[in-house]
């Protein structure tokens, strides 16, 4: 008896863990024994709602192009942009060797 493959009707219990099972069509016709493995208590034809699948990982970004981008945004550290503005733009070069 493949699984999920009925309804059937229990006619004996032959050990605590196995019975003898018949199709309801035909009750006095034994299928055959089944371990209580085998077994699975009856549904009907009721179909159960399908999850959708969820994405795994981090959300994406939403970027809004409506905003500026923030000046601490625009420049990578160490970059190469040594403009006379910026403060702290040549410290690290001022501080070689003595790191």
């Amino acid at each position: 008896m493949p699984r999920r493959d009925g309804p059937f009707a229990i006619v004996e219990r032959k050990s605590p863990v196995s019975y003898s099972v018949a199709n309801i069509d035909s009750p006095q016709l034994p299928v055959g024994v089944y371990h209580t493995s085998a077994l699975q208590p009856f549904q009907g034809n009721v179909i159960p709602p399908v999850k959708a699948l969820r994405r795994r990982g981090r959300s994406a970004r939403i970027v809004k192009p409506s905003s500026p981008i923030p000046a601490s945004a625009q420049k990578h550290k160490g970059s190469q942009n040594t403009s006379s503005a910026d403060p702290w733009s040549g410290r690290l070069h001022r501080q070689r060797g003595r790191l």
